[in-house]
Formats: C-alpha cells, structure tokens, sequence
C-alpha cells in the first residue's frame, strides 16, 4: 500500500529543513530541483517507499571527502623571531586528515524521517537529561511532532543551555565547598568508529520492547535493518574514496539518523558517570562532555580521575584511554577519549569564582552582539570585543579564552560579525552598501590560519556576502583562499590520515572536489538576481573555473533562481524582494494538492491560502503575488508572527488579528490557546486587546522611552515619490538610537519606545521588530509615507511581544494630513492621503505596557480623534514631525487636562521636544521627562505612575455623582485627599480595565 503523500510532504519538509542546517552539506541545488518537480518527485517516492520496505528503494545519496584538519612545517626561522605580517604561503603543508561524511538524498532523507516518526519517541526514552544534543522535538503527547519544521529541537538554544549549565554547576560548586573541577574530554572520529549494529542487539532490543506497541516491535526490527544496509551501502562507498576497509563501523555525518543512533551509542555512558558520587554536574553534547567534580584528585591530572570516572578497558596503546565499548554493550565500537583535547579546569576560590565569571560574561557579549540592532557601526565597545574574540586586533581574545577553547570562540565570533553584516544588507539599497572592513580583515587572518579547516564554514559565508553585497575584492580574496587551500591540499606528497589511518594521496582530489563544490554553493546562494546585475557581463574567479572544473555563469544564474524558488538562498524572501531580485514564475503544485484533498494537510493548506489572499488584498509584493500555498508551506524560513499579522491586520482592519490556526498552518507550529490569547482579540469600535482577555492592568512598572531622531525633508519627499532613503549614515544613526533604547530596558520594568511620525523606513521595520520582540520591548514606529499609486499612507505601528516570539500588532493610518506644509507638498505632487484603514474614532490598546492610543502628530489637534479616549487610556503616544514645537507645548499640555492621561512625544529631532507630560498638580512634576536637543540623534525615557493615575481616576469617579444622561457631575468633594494629579475633568469616566 503506497505511503499517504500528505506524510511524505510533512516528511520532506521536516527533511528539507534539517539538510538546510548541516555546516558540511554541499546538496541544496540538488534539493531545489527535487523541490521544483515535487509532484512527479512524491508520486514515485511513494511507490518506491511502499515496495521497498522503507529504505530498500531510494537512493543513498553521495559520499564526500572534506578537510578535518591540516598541520604545517614547523617555521625554519630562529626561535627568537616573530612573523606577524607573513602569510602563511610560505610554509608547505605537511599533514591533512580528512572526513568522510554523507550528502543524503531527499529520498533517502525522508524514509529517515518516516523511521524517527515511527520510533523515534521509544529510542528518545533511552536517553537520559544528560544527553543534550537533537533529542527528538515531540508534541504533547509524547510523539515525534510531524507538523513542526524541526525534526530535532532547536540546537542553537540546546547548545546555550548546555554551556550555561556547567558554568553555572562550576560555580554553585565553587560557592559550596571552595574547590571544583571542570573536567572537558573528547572522543577521537566518534562518529567514524561506531558499529551501529547495536541497535539489533539482545540488549538493545531488550530495554526498547517495553517502549514500542507489539505491531511495532517486529516493524522495528525489519524496518532497522533496512536502515543499517544503508549504513553498510555508505561504508562500503567511503571505502572506495579512501582505499581502506572500515571494518563495519562507521555512521554517516550527515544523515538525519545517525544524529538519534550517535546519542544512543553513549547512553550507557552517560548513566556510568552520572551515577559516580563525586560527578556535581554531567552533560554531553553527542561526543563532548561537560563533567563538574567535587574530587581533589583531579588536581593530579587526567589520569587520577579517569579510572574511578569512566568505564576503560585495557590501553591498546599506552598512554590511550578506551572506552569498554563491551561493556556498554556497543559490540565491536571504539572509543578512545582524545588526550590531546581533554582538559582539567581546577577552580579554587575567589580566583575559580572570576575565572568563571569572565568565560560567562565574555560569552555573554557575544550575545548581546547579536541581538543588537545594525550592523554594529554605531557600538564601538561591543564591537572592539566582537573582533578582539574574532582574533581581529592582534592579540588572542579575552584571556580567559586562552587554551580553553579558543577556536570555538572565535568562530562564534566571527559569525555574529558575518550575521551582522547580513543585516545590513537587507536594510540598505543595493547601491548603498558599504564595504565591511572587519570581513576583509578576516580573510586575511584566515589567510595566515593553520588550523583554516575549523574556518573553512565562515570563510565560505563570508565569499556569499562578498557576492551578495557585490563586494568584488572581498569575493574574489575569498576565492582565491578557498583555491589556495584547494591547490595544497592537491599538491601534498605524504599520505594523508582518515580516523588515525593513513590512505592514499588520491583521495585529495575528492577534497578539492568538496572545496569546489562548496564554493559554488556559496556563490549560488548569494548571486544577485536583480535586472541590474542580470544584464552585466561577470569575469569568474580561477576557483570557479579550474582545470578539473568548469562553472559558467549560466549554470551559476539558473542554479540561483532555483535556490530562490525554494527558500534556499542566503536571504529569506522577504530580504530578497528588499534587494530587489526579480520575481520569478512560481509553479503553483495543484496537481500535487489533488493528491491529499480531504487529509489534514489539505486543510492546513487552505488556511495558508486565507493568508495569501490578505497578502494579495494589500498588494504585497512577497506572498501576494505568485506564492502558491504548498511553496509557503514548505519553505525552510517562514513568514514570523510579526510578517503575518502586520498583513492581516492591514486586510482586515475591522478583525485585525490572524487566527492562531492561520500562524500555525502559515509557521509549522502548534501554538496553543495561551497563543491564541495573546494574539489578541479586537472589535469593530477599534478597541483592541494584548492578550484577548481584555486586562490592561500593567504587571510591571511601565519605561517610555522616546527616540529624537534626525529625518530630513529630503528623506520626506523621496519615500512619498516611492523611493525610500535607505544610506548607510541614515542607518548608522538609526542603529544609534535603537541600540540605545535596548540599553534602557531594567530588570523589573516594561520598556516601550516611541519613534517619531515618518522617521522609519519601512524596508527596516521588520528587523527593527525582530530585535526588539527578542528583547521583549514594545514599539510604536511612526513609517515613512508608503506611495500607493496616487495615494500615500502615513501610518503608526505598534508591535507588542509576548513569550516565545509571540507578538501584537496596531496599525493606525493618519486621516488627515497637516494643515499648511504637508498638504502642500502632497498637493504639489499631485498625491492625496489613503483613506483611512479603521473605523471613525481612534483605536485604543489595552495590554501589559497599559492602556494607550496612538495619535498622529496633528491629530492630537482633531477633536474627533480624542473624543474617544478620555477614561479608556493610561497615556497617548504621539510620533511627531512637528516644527512649531513651542505651539505644540500648550497643546499638549491641553490633552493632557482633557484626557486626564499622560502624553507622549517623540519629535524630528531637526526641531526636538520630546517629552513625556502629566496630569499633575504640580507644575514642576507635570514633565516626567524632556529632551530639547536639535539635530542630536539621541533617547530620553520615563516612568509614567500609570497605577497611582488609574487608582485616583477610580476613585474620583466612583465619588462623582452621574445625572440621567449618563455624564459625571462637576468635579468638587469627590476629589481623593493627599493627591498628586489634578482633578479629572467635568463628564470624566473611568472605563479601565474593563472595556
């Protein structure tokens, strides 16, 4: 019976997803074009899967040599003399150790997938907490979850934890006995030396029945072994690439599976050291363990401790350490723990305490690095870290880096700065972009690196960004490195190793092969496919086009377009439209929906086309126009919760929140109902509520933090003709102030930052919001004029962020523009204002930051719009362009005393005034904060009293008597005593939190 092709699908995506996540793959264009002939592709997969019994029929995929490591010749030169400045050419390579690993098929990917699905829950059970590394990503009830993108749980945040817990155990030690040990090993080609046998063993099976339905322990058996004759299959593959027998052992690197089989190889490691009085802490990450001692011995070294900590069997060599694989019961495994890399950390007192506290924090700023906003031009300090750790400043990062792991480091570095610079690149026009000196100083640190294969990753990221940001110099230094290393490693006369192992030198071509390959990925990746560059001739780098390999621009161009169709690029499709690549012709797979009308995926799907007609509704440009709904549902980057809910809100103005089932289908989640909460809820008299259960009341004192922020005319006028001013000053000056927003968020407080009105290009709101929702910190942005034919839309947007990313969104649209300079220009332009996107009256929010409304600069003028808000809201934020600050003065102070709440402006900084003002009786407390300072990109803050104003409300109005029509009496006796605010205004009523 053929396997359903609605669960191949959700198995392909789950596939797609992991092999886009693997440092070492080389497969993506072969994935794209699977991808892009998915309707033949599932049909055969079926049948192939069905009469194969499950692994027996598809294709493993290709095995491939790549650099593990390199050694150079030791220099020549006197001992006493130090080369900064030489590069590296001068020295012969000496040694390279290669690595074998596997590029799966997509076929071969899904039956995987099929197989963690049906036992993946049972073998996850093996494993203990101590194991920290893809455990299984399982829904509520215990299962393998198919409807998620990961198949494995998110190992970015796995990877955190599992180094913040051993420094935190190191510590607590520390603070409890005075002493501890932190003890690291690693084991040799871990991988390489596992005989995956084990899974069929007595023992094995044993313990795994009791976990599997009977119609799935025969299942499992059958099932297992078909997959250990793909393991057979790859074995005998790589035997042939390195002219040695591998003795049966050996899982693939790069294989879904192999992740699960290489947890349950060391399981009962994991219970052996567990268990041993002295261990205060354990943890492994597949083949690294963490392990926190309270055992003095350890300060004799490595081997007083190893004997009592681990399960050894006598030394096949003196000096090694093993593993009794016998004794696990993982028959004919060898694993020898890596001396070289085992490492003792004795800590003592408040030395160990500092130690400790200087790896956390240098960790720490790293982070922070990353979740800042930009680039990082405006953040001199955290940047000169950033590339301190890189190894870009001459010396060798925070000391107490120094022979811990000091290549880990930084590598995390240099990421973050390759992500930074991403960033910047979907935020400026591509005409913009500026060259980025720390990453052409990075390629010339690599270029004198002897341990360049730890890099090959980062060098290769950065040759995309080169290509991306048409950075010629910076492309082609990349190119010509990744052809130098090609070239040594090709030109090397000693054999090279494999796990230990000498084989023949004609195994390096297939390393140069993987050099190539790799490279030309990378450029596929990153090609601009905007008209422009289209059209130019292109001059190819030697690495592109050597004697053994040919790549022609067509190649290159047609590969990238099939990248772009399947959500492969270096860019996500939102940032891509951004830089301007053109639109391509997106097949829409109906044929293949015919195939799974009636399941739960067809469902799913037509809840993701709800989402695509509200793109469409609005004319957006990303998934409005030729998305099919099965091309958004299998893309490897989803739209956020922000993309989707600032286009819904936008269609449907009048139920302006996305149904959580539309974010579930549209993301691949399962968000529960506390989701759909906070999500919010809205009604047709333009209240909405963050979370739906209509409570405003603030769970935290609540910090405004308003933004001066230059915008000149000129930007005005070039955003209104459709041609948004997106410089690299006019970033650095944005990334200034966001940054130091971010900075005023305090332990305890809510942090909400108001921008002012036209001062935020909209190319930019989206990174903008996903840097402050992670940070958890609310925004209301004043956009810049988005030109719709003949019409503009000046608009305000709040996002509001709950837990795990989930996220509110308002949107108000400016009726009216200015009297006098705005409706000039417009008119001189020949534009008029959109109509509005809401109904009459001002939309009001009630949320954890309190209850507020949004109004545009002049309309704190339009009795209309404020009619609406006295007694429903804490505060107005007003995003302002406003020249006649000193008019305005008064005029806020008037809406202060006719909204009884507290007024907020963040004004162009060409004329400044921002200020939080009010309703106090005191003139000298009535500013809670002010910031005159013209043409100063700069950010002041305040902590309105919104529980004592809403205590005093309450209680004035519950005291004032209420006539027959509904409206309270003059104010008088009513008033609370010992009061700071002023009185509330006659016909006041107090309407929060209930609404």
């Amino acid at each position: 019976m053929p396997i359903a092709v609605s669960d191949l699908l959700l198995a392909y995506r789950q596939a797609k997803f992991a092999l886009t996540e693997e440092r070492l793959s080389v497969g993506l264009v072969n994935l794209a074009t699977f991808e892009n002939g998915l309707n033949k592709n599932m049909r055969q997969l079926s049948l192939a899967l069905s009469s194969g019994g499950g692994f027996g029929n598809v294709p493993l995929g290709e095995v491939w040599l790549s650099p593990k490591s390199v050694s150079y010749e030791r220099d020549a030169r006197p001992v006493d003399v130090v080369a900064i400045a030489e590069p590296l050419q001068t020295q012969r390579l000496s040694e390279v150790h290669v690595r074998c690993h596997l590029q799966p098929s997509i076929e071969f990917s899904i039956a995987e997938i099929l197989w963690t699905w049906r036992y993946g829950s049972a073998l996850d059970g093996l494993l203990s907490r101590h194991c920290v590394a893809n455990r299984v990503q399982r829904d509520r009830a215990g299962n393998p979850d198919r409807w998620t993108r990961r198949l494995f749980q998110f190992w970015k945040l796995k990877y955190r934890r599992f180094q913040d817990d051993g420094l935190a155990a190191a510590r607590k030690l520390l603070e409890q006995r005075g002493y501890g040990a932190l003890v690291t090993f690693d084991i040799r080609s871990y991988y390489d030396n596992i005989d995956p046998s084990f899974l069929l063993s007595e023992p094995f099976l044993a313990s795994l029945r009791p976990r599997l339905s009977d119609a799935d322990r025969d299942a499992y058996v059958a099932d297992t072994s078909g997959l250990l004759l793909k393991y057979a299959e790859y074995q005998t593959a790589a035997e042939h690439l390195l002219g040695i027998l591998m003795l049966g052992r050996g899982i693939p690197i790069g294989a879904l599976s192999s992740r699960l089989v290489a947890n349950l190889a060391l399981a009962p490691l994991d219970e052996h050291i567990a268990r041993k009085a002295t261990v205060y802490h354990y943890a492994r990450w597949v083949d690294d363990l963490v392990v926190v001692l309270d055992n003095v011995a350890a300060r004799e070294g490595l081997d007083a401790i190893t004997e009592e900590l681990l399960p050894l069997e006598r030394p096949k060599v003196p000096g090694s350490l093993w593993l009794n694989a016998t004794g696990m019961q993982r028959f004919n495994s060898h694993f020898e723990i890596n001396r070289a890399k085992a490492r003792i950390y004795w800590l003592e007192g408040l030395a160990g305490t500092d130690f400790l506290k200087v790896i956390k924090a240098d960790l720490d700023a790293i982070v922070s690095e990353q979740n800042a906003f930009g680039g990082g031009v405006s953040r001199k300090e955290g940047t000169k870290s950033l590339l301190a750790m890189a190894g870009l400043r001459g010396d060798d990062g925070p000391e107490a880096f120094q022979g811990i792991d000091e290549v880990r480091i930084r590598r995390f570095a240099s990421s973050v700065l390759i992500s930074k610079e991403l960033e910047v690149l979907g935020l400026l026009a591509p005409d913009k972009v500026p060259e980025n000196d720390s990453l052409h100083a990075l390629v010339r640190v690599l270029a004198r690196e002897q341990r360049w294969t730890a890099f090959l990753d980062i060098l290769l990221r950065i040759l995309s960004v080169g290509v991306a940001s048409r950075d010629e110099i910076l492309a082609n230094s990349s190119l010509e490195l990744l052809h130098r290393w090609a070239r040594e490693v090709e030109r090397l006369e000693q054999n090279p190793s494999w796990g230990g192992r000498s084989i023949g030198v004609s195994a390096l071509v297939h390393v140069s092969r993987f050099l190539h390959a790799r490279a030309v990925e990378a450029v596929c990746r990153a090609l601009p496919l905007d008209q422009r560059e289209l059209k130019r001739p292109k001059t190819l780098s030697p690495m592109l086009t050597t004697a053994s390999h040919t790549t022609g621009y067509a190649k290159l161009l047609k590969s990238a377009k099939q990248l772009l169709l399947a959500d492969l690029r270096l860019f996500e499709q939102e940032v891509e439209f951004q830089v301007g690549s053109v639109r391509i012709r997106r097949t829409t797979m109906k044929g293949i929906r015919s195939l799974i009308t009636g399941t739960k995926l067809e469902g799913r799907l037509r809840l993701v086309d709800r989402f695509l007609r509200a793109s469409r509704s609005i004319s957006d440009n990303v998934y409005g126009l030729g998305a099919s709904a099965l091309r958004v549902f299998l893309m490897t980057r989803p739209p956020s919760v922000f993309d989707i809910s600032i286009r819904w809100n936008q269609a449907h103005p009048n139920s302006p929140v996305p149904p959580v089932k539309v974010v579930n289908a549209v993301r691949g989640t399962n968000y529960s109902s506390e989701m759909a909460r906070w999500l919010a809820s809205g009604d047709k008299g333009g209240h909405l509520s963050f979370p739906s259960d209509g409570s405003s009341e603030p769970d935290a004192p609540v910090r405004i933090a308003l933004v001066n922020l230059f915008t000149s005319n000129d930007w005005f006028d070039a955003a209104a003709r459709g041609t948004p001013a997106t410089s690299r000053s006019r970033l650095r000056a944005f990334e200034q102030v966001v940054n130091k927003a971010r900075s005023l968020r305090r332990q305890g407080e809510r942090l909400l930052v108001l921008f002012p009105e036209l001062s935020v290009p909209r190319q930019w709101l989206r990174s903008l919001a996903t840097r402050l929702i992670t940070d958890q910190i609310a925004f209301v942005a004043g956009l810049e004029y988005n030109r719709l034919g003949s019409t503009v839309a000046n608009e305000a947007v709040a996002v509001l962020p709950g837990d795990f990313f989930r996220v509110g969104v308002g949107i108000w649209r400016k009726v009216t523009p200015a009297v006098g300079e705005e409706a000039r220009f417009l008119r001189s332009n020949g534009l008029t204002f959109a109509s509005a996107i809401h109904l009459p009256g001002a939309r009001t929010v009630s949320s954890p930051w309190g209850a507020f409304s949004v109004l545009i600069c002049s309309e704190l003028l339009e009795v209309s719009a404020r009619a609406r808000l006295p007694g429903r809201v804490d505060y107005v934020l007003v995003p302002s362009w406003n020249r006649d600050r000193f008019t305005f003065e008064y005029l806020a102070q008037a809406a202060v005393l006719d909204l009884h709440a507290y007024v907020a402006i963040a004004n162009n900084a060409a004329y400044s005034d921002c200020r939080i003002r009010g309703p106090y009786k005191e003139d000298y407390r009535r500013d809670v904060c002010r910031l005159i300072d013209r043409n100063v990109n700069s950010v002041i803050s305040g902590v309105p009293e919104i529980l004592a104003l809403r205590r005093f409300q309450s209680a004035s109005s519950v005291s004032i008597p209420v006539d027959a029509s509904g409206l309270a009496g003059s104010e008088g006796s009513g008033e609370p005593e010992n009061t700071v605010f002023k009185p509330i205004p006659p016909g006041f009523r107090y309407l929060r939190p209930s609404w």
